[in-house]
């Protein structure tokens, strides 16, 4: 019989995200299917990256299985999921928070997973990187702040991207608390997804960088989707879903031709919005709670989707051209993906809490008076 996941499970309130767990707040319950949800996610990612991307992309990785490139290309709305995942976790965590808790909250769930995983990338870079990938001291440094690419250094890896657009969501969501407007998230989301809007019929890419108006309704989607969760639905409330997943549709068909002239093979707009939809109708049994039970090996899984995206391009790239001459393509993709997946297991159960934990005890204590 498979180990079964009870609902109701005591966690920290400060010791949650959208990429791993969520607290125990809303009368108590886990939302079990996130967990599901990351692990599609994130396998999606690395098949993207590592069936396609790696070679599609030209001098990045040597293993190619263009057998797959049919399915796996449209891996990267893996992210798209994330996001929507992001702003259902974050409201989630928001309310009834301080912004020193919620800071806290956030600092302490991304940055030992990514100091790790940054600390790796950097070690295997040295000893595996070759012409192909290099890094030095000063960018691997400025990388551990997350401040990287707002300072104008270079990712070490391409994948941090996304963690950029996390921090300006957290930011717009602190900021919201910070002006004791948390309760007015509902009418600031339909704002923003309106800004993202009109930003279609009047584009400026300025604006729309600095409002990050292409995944605003993906983050709106997710907020929606949790007030929905905890409140009920409501007539207001649903048709911001179903604008938020029509912007999100246009963005993505934007996005796909853009990829599609980058890697030289066509991405069907038709299951663009197919898959984009799907992503949307999977939050329906999240908002009704017709699953509160998985088998316990999902919940696993998922604590490692963070590592795991953190981890697994460049390093990945790096291992499977080391193993192509001998291995080929196929055996060398396989072996790579489950070192990474076990890595980033061991990584997410016993190295990252360790450091986490320590990470909250520090900034958690308060500094005595002085006498």
């Amino acid at each position: 019989m498979p180990a079964i996941l009870v609902t109701n499970p005591r966690l920290s309130d400060e010791v949650e995200s959208a990429t791993n767990y969520i607290p125990a707040k809303c009368n108590r319950d886990r939302v079990v299917l996130l967990d599901v949800f990351r692990v599609v996610a994130a396998l999606a990612v690395v098949m993207y990256h590592y069936a396609f991307r790696g070679n599609a992309a030209g001098n990045l990785c040597d293993v190619s299985l263009p057998s797959l490139h049919g399915v796996v290309r449209y891996g990267y709305l893996g992210v798209e999921f994330f996001f929507v995942i992001s702003g259902f976790v974050i409201a989630y965590t928001a309310f009834d928070r301080s912004i020193r808790k919620f800071a806290i909250s956030r600092a302490i769930r991304l940055y030992p997973a990514f100091w790790i995983c940054c600390s790796i990338t950097f070690v295997v870079t040295e000893l595996l990187g070759g012409e192909r990938y290099n890094a030095d001291i000063l960018t691997y440094l400025v990388n551990l702040t997350l401040l990287a690419q707002f300072v104008g250094f270079n990712s070490i890896d391409g994948v941090y991207w996304s963690l950029y657009v996390e921090i300006q969501f957290y930011c717009f969501v602190g900021i919201c608390i910070w002006l004791r407007q948390i309760d007015r998230l509902e009418y600031l989301a339909y704002l923003w997804l309106v800004l993202s809007g009109l930003l279609i019929v009047f584009p400026s890419f300025t604006i729309s960088q600095m409002v990050l108006a292409q995944y605003a309704p993906l983050f709106v989607g997710g907020i929606l989707f949790f007030l929905c969760y905890r409140d009920g639905p409501s007539i207001t409330r649903i048709s911001g879903i179903v604008l938020s997943m029509l912007a999100a549709n246009y963005y993505a068909i934007q996005k796909a031709a853009v990829l599609s002239d980058r890697y030289g093979e066509t991405l069907n707009p038709l299951i663009v919005v197919g898959l984009v939809t799907t992503i949307y109708c999977a939050f329906v049994p999240v908002v009704f709670r017709w699953v509160s039970r998985i088998p316990l090996f999902w919940t696993t899984l998922g604590t490692a989707t963070y590592p795991l995206y953190l981890l697994h391009q460049n390093v990945g790239y790096m291992l499977m051209n080391s193993m192509f001459p001998e291995l080929g393509n196929a055996l060398s993709l396989a072996i790579t993906t489950v070192l990474v997946l076990l890595v980033s297991l061991v990584l997410a159960v016993y190295l990252e809490p360790v450091l986490r934990h320590r990470l909250r005890d520090i900034v958690a204590t308060k500094p005595r008076p002085a006498k």
